[in-house]
Parts: C-alpha cells; sequence; structure tokens
C-alpha cells in the first residue's frame, strides 16, 4: 500500500511538472521575440557606432581648420631662455684705483617666446626679453605675424617687429661676440622667404631711423640673403651670403655713431658672408 501511494504522488508530480513546459509553439513564439529583441540592439548599436564615427570626424576637421586642436594648449608653445653668470675680481697691482675686490651674480638675459599656431596658413609670435646690458628693464624683442604653409607651399610672408636676418651669430660662447655687437638689427619689416630642399632665400623692406639727410622718410630700406644647410653623416654645414644696404641702424653702430654726434651723408652698405 505504501509502494502504490508513492508511485501515484510521483506520477502526479510529473504530470505537473510537465503542465509548466511551454508548448512547441508558445517556444518558437518566444524565440522569435528574442530575435526580435537582438535584432533590435543590433540596429542600435549599429546607430551608435555611425554616430561616434560622426563626430570623430567632425573632431578631425575642426583640429584640421584650427590649426592644432580646440584647445588653447594646443596651438600655442611657450618657451624661454635664462642666462646668469658670477664673477670674482682682485686687484693684485693696486695701481688702478676704481678696480676693486669683489664678486657678483648678475641675471645677464632673460627671454619668454610665445608661439601660436591660428590655423594651418597663420602663426604668430611674441618675445619678451630682458637684457642686463640695456636701459630698458623689459622690452618686446620680436612680435610677427607669419602667412605661409611650409608642407604645402616653400614661400612665407613675415610681417612685424623682428631681428633681421643679416649675418649668423650662434654661438656657445657666454658674452655675445663682436659681431653679433656690431651688426645685429632689429626693426619692423615686412619679408619673403623661400625655403626649399636645404635653400633658404628671403628679401625684407623696412624704415628705420636712419636717413641720407635732405631725404624723405620712406620706407626705402632693404636687404636680402641666401643659404644652404646639408648634414652629412651626422656634421650640419651652412654657408650664407647677406646683404643690407643700410647697417648703420644696427644695434652697435647707430648707438656708436649716436655717442659720437654723427651725421649720415650717406648710407652705409656692407655684405656679409658666413659659413660654419
Amino acid at each position: 500500500m505504501g509502494a502504490a501511494a508513492l508511485m501515484a504522488a510521483f506520477c502526479v508530480s510529473s504530470q505537473a511538472s510537465a503542465q509548466d513546459l511551454p508548448s512547441r509553439a508558445e517556444m518558437w513564439k518566444m524565440i522569435q521575440m528574442q530575435q526580435q529583441q537582438i535584432q533590435s540592439l543590433q540596429q542600435k548599436l549599429g546607430h551608435t557606432s555611425q554616430k561616434v564615427a560622426k563626430v570623430e570626424k567632425v573632431a578631425e576637421e575642426a583640429k584640421t581648420k584650427g590649426g592644432g586642436g580646440s584647445n588653447w594648449s594646443d596651438k600655442i608653445t611657450i618657451g624661454g631662455t635664462v642666462e646668469a653668470s658670477a664673477s670674482t675680481t682682485e686687484n693684485k697691482s693696486g695701481t688702478i684705483g676704481t678696480l676693486a675686490d669683489g664678486s657678483d651674480v648678475n641675471l645677464d638675459k632673460a627671454e619668454l617666446t610665445v608661439d601660436a599656431k591660428v590655423n594651418p596658413w597663420v602663426s604668430a609670435n611674441v618675445t619678451m626679453l630682458y637684457d642686463g646690458d640695456s636701459a630698458t628693464a623689459v622690452d618686446v624683442d620680436a612680435a610677427t605675424i607669419t602667412v605661409g604653409n611650409a608642407e604645402k607651399l616653400p614661400v612665407s610672408l613675415t610681417v612685424g617687429k623682428m631681428t633681421l636676418p643679416f649675418g649668423t651669430f650662434e654661438t656657445n660662447m657666454v658674452s655675445d661676440p663682436i659681431t653679433l655687437e656690431m651688426a645685429e638689427t632689429a626693426d619692423s619689416a615686412a619679408q619673403v622667404n623661400f625655403a626649399k630642399n636645404g635653400f633658404t632665400m628671403g628679401a625684407y623692406l623696412f624704415n628705420a631711423t636712419s636717413q641720407k639727410t635732405g631725404d624723405d622718410n620712406q620706407l626705402d630700406q632693404f636687404g636680402f640673403n641666401l643659404g644652404y644647410a646639408t648634414e652629412v653623416s651626422g656634421v650640419s654645414a651652412e654657408v650664407g651670403l647677406h646683404f643690407i644696404n643700410s647697417v648703420e641702424n644696427s644695434g652697435g653702430i647707430s648707438t656708436a655713431m649716436t655717442a659720437a654726434n654723427l651725421a649720415l651723408d650717406d648710407r652705409l652698405q656692407f655684405s656679409l658672408g658666413c659659413e660654419r
């Protein structure tokens, strides 16, 4: 009797479990609904991927048109130079009264340069300079705007206050060489440059303070430069020719002429070839 009751209970339980399972039609309907949901999710994922691709494309175009990105940090480069010196003096002879014993530390030069890439064709530069030998504590050493794109066109135009490309004064010396002191010329000018395959060529026009006696104050000072630079087996070399029709406007010569109270009867002409 107990075995029969147990078997009857098992049969009832099995029948109840079978009744809980869905039929074939219900199973097929459930599979179709899941398939529709999967297809809907795939379509949404595809639309999302397309939107992301469009956003990336717009961002890349904005970066290209903006000249280096939408953030100001992508467009501006800041650099600088600081030069300091320490000295000690000892007068052993005692014959020069003005030469006393002593020591000192000096800030000779401090330079802050800001370069801005407005767009692929326009860039700007501002350089602030402190020179320990100058009467002016801080001065705008350069402020220029350049129109050009070296990757697409070898010609560019630069306008503003600049150090004119007259002479090559690169040096590793602690103090400036006499060639720089004598011939470096800074003024507001318009300069056209050409650069390709190591060859450089430029011409500039400016109106400096010096004028021939009796002449009008016109934009009639000019200069040009030619150069070639190359590198062979890790050794770099450069040769150049520079000409300016008014070298008396350089810092060293103009200062000396002013101190000597010299009148300008005719412009000085001077050309310089340099090689390194």
